[in-house]
Parts: C-alpha cells; structure tokens; sequence
C-alpha cells in the first residue's frame, strides 16, 4: 500500500520535509563518470573527423557530405558537454585532433589565432563577404572552409552589411528629398563593406560620412576602397566609446550605424554606447541601428570550441533591458531580424529630451572588449 507523505503540524519541520520532496523530484547533477563518458565520445568523434583525410570519396562532393555530418556529430556531443558543465579548456583538449584539422583551413585559423589581436576583425569579414575558399581543394580543411562560409551563421554576416548599406542608402535619399545634406556616422567600420555596396549611389549625393575603427589599417583599407566617396568621407581612428566628444563635433548625425559591434560588447559598455549614441551623437530626427548577434545560434558550440570566436547573444527583451538601463524609454526602439533569424536588427530613435552625460577621458584608446570564453 502507498503510504502518504506526512508533515509534522510543527512549522519549523515542514521547510525541510518539503524541501526534501522538491529534490528528489530535481534532476541529479551530472557525475564524474557522466562527464568522462561524453568527453570520451568527444574524443572519438574528433578522431572520425580526422580520418575522413583517408577517406576514399573525400575530393567528391561526398566528402562535403562526410565531413558535415561528423562537425553536426561533434557540434551535439559538445552541446552535451557544455550542459553537463564541462569546462571549456576540457572540451578543448578533447576536440584537440579535429581543432589540429580545422586548422589547416585559413578561415579557421583566422578564427582560433586572430591574427590582428582582436576577434572579427575587418580581414574576416572581407573573407566572409566575398566566400572565396582558399583551402587545399579535395581535402578535409576544404570542405571544412566551405561548409563555414556558406552555412547561416556567414549568411547572417552578409545579411547584415546588406541591410546596412540599405539603411546607410535610404538615409541619404531621404536627406537628399529634403534638400538636407546628410551626416552618417559608422561605428567600427572595418573595411565598410556596406558602404563598398552602395560607393556609386552615395557618391550622387552631397553626404557627410564619418567612419570610425580603431584598427587603423581598416581605415586605411576603407580609404582605398572608396574612392568615390573619399571627399566626403571623414575618420576616426580610435574606440567609439572613448570618442564621442570627438564624434559629438563632427554631428549632429541622422543616423548611426554599429554592424556587429554589441556582438563584442558586454552590459556596461553596451548601455554606455547607447546612452552616448541616442543622447550625444543624433540629430533631432537621427536614427541608431544596430545588429546583436540573437540566442539560438546552433553554430555556437564549433565556433566557440573548434575555432576562438565567441559571441555575446541578446534577445529582443535584453536590448530593451540595455536601452531601460541607458534611461531612454523602449517606446522608441524597432527591432527586426534578418532572414536567418540569427541576427536582431534594432533601431532606436532619437528621445526628445537627451540628457548630458560624460564618456571618459578622451585619449584613452583602449576598446571596452568583452569576449565570453
């Protein structure tokens, strides 16, 4: 017969009998042995990927098929990883063969080294801009190199510089229907390849550009790839947190852009840029868009384990907690996706009434990066 759960009529004992019931309905935490199994299974699935070198129809399109399915295989035991707790540097070591093949892949050395000292720098873009595989044709590596720079996390790269030069675009034609010479302002421009889209259009009109990057070979990169639009273009050499008094003299802007930098950006930096941005920088009918890199992205796990690149992921709800914080008001913010819904395109308007605030001292030129992992 089932005995029924009895509780003390004495107060103080009922706490610890129903927080005994509330734990053995509780799931148990994973176990050492739990976690030397999935490691383990890592290990071997790093092993397979690997051998696929070996494999007779690796140089066939087969092999693209091959070696996809077994970064899925890699991609769902390290998910089991991570939600067991396993420390990074553990499932690291675990993936060290199949990380030693990715290697011989130049995106995804780029991705692990970053050359330039600073993650998704201008050189990576321009390579997922342009898709060009550069590996050893037939090999691992290659099909490696081609699944990255077509899967939907490169496709949301390319989204969003679209829609970028889009809104750059639509900015200045709007002006231009105005009879209102334009100001633009892009924050961590790289190379611009959203201006690049839209060089001969903009060169129609009478606009003022300012592009602001603090890796000074991308600004010298975006002068020789803009020559059409070098009269009206101005720079800013240096993090857009630590020049907005700076920026603040060359605006008032009717728009801002920011393409992939909140990516980088942990919560204080964050709602320091858009409390700057929205209340410094905007004309009294500017605009702020910027892209966030959204939850959900199932390439997550092999970038951030196979590679070195780590993103900081926000929901629509945790943009308008940024914006909250920063003191404006959500009323003024619009969000939208790209097409992969990887990507949240936000875009706030300008508040009525800025306040005056102060970002730091000026020369400083050190970036407010905050990379997970």
């Amino acid at each position: 017969m089932q005995k029924d759960l009895h509780i003390s009529a004495n107060a103080t004992d009922a706490p610890s009998v129903l927080m005994g019931a509330c734990t053995a309905l509780a799931p148990a935490p994973p176990q050492p042995v739990e976690r030397a199994y999935l490691l383990q299974n890592l290990r071997r699935e790093a092993i397979e990927l690997a051998a696929l070198g070996e494999h007779p129809q690796i140089s066939t399109l087969t092999g693209f098929h091959l070696v996809v399915s077994r970064l899925h295989a890699i991609a769902a035991v390290t998910r089991q990883c991570v939600e067991a707790g396993i420390s990074c540097e553990s499932v690291r070591s675990a993936l060290q063969k199949a990380r030693d093949v990715c290697s011989v892949s130049p995106f995804m050395r780029h991705i692990t080294e970053w050359p330039r000292g600073y993650p998704g720098d201008f050189q990576i873009v321009d390579y997922i801009c342009t898709q060009q595989n550069c590996a050893t044709p037939g090999t691992v590596a290659y099909w490696i190199e081609e699944y990255s720079l077509s899967c939907g996390m490169a496709q949301q790269h390319r989204n969003k510089v679209q829609r970028q030069a889009y809104e750059i675009l639509r900015c200045a034609q709007a002006k231009a229907s105005q009879h209102v010479e334009p100001r633009i302002l892009i924050l961590a421009c790289g190379s611009s390849p959203d201006l690049q889209l839209v060089q001969q259009q903009l060169s129609e009109f009478a606009v003022n550009l300012v592009a602001v990057d603090h890796d000074p070979e991308a600004i010298t990169v975006t002068r020789e790839r803009l020559p059409a639009l070098v009269p009206n273009l101005s720079f800013v050499c240096g993090s857009a947190l630590r020049r907005i008094t700076a920026l603040s003299r060359l605006g008032p802007f009717d728009l801002v852009v920011a393409g992939g930098l909140f990516d980088y950006l942990d919560e204080a930096a964050a709602v320091l840029l858009i409390r700057a941005v929205c209340t410094r920088l905007l004309s009294d009918s500017g605009q702020f868009f910027f892209t966030n890199i959204a939850p959900g992205n199932p390439w997550e796990d092999l970038m951030k384990y196979l590679a070195n690149w780590a993103l900081i992921d926000r929901s629509e709800r945790d943009i308008e907690d940024l914006i909250s914080k920063a003191g404006l008001e959500t009323s003024l913010v619009r969000f939208e996706r790209d097409p992969t819904r990887l990507t949240m395109f936000t875009t706030i308007n300008r508040p009525q009434a800025p306040a005056v605030i102060r970002v730091g001292p000026e020369p400083n030129d050190t970036f407010p990066y905050h990379t997970a992992g």
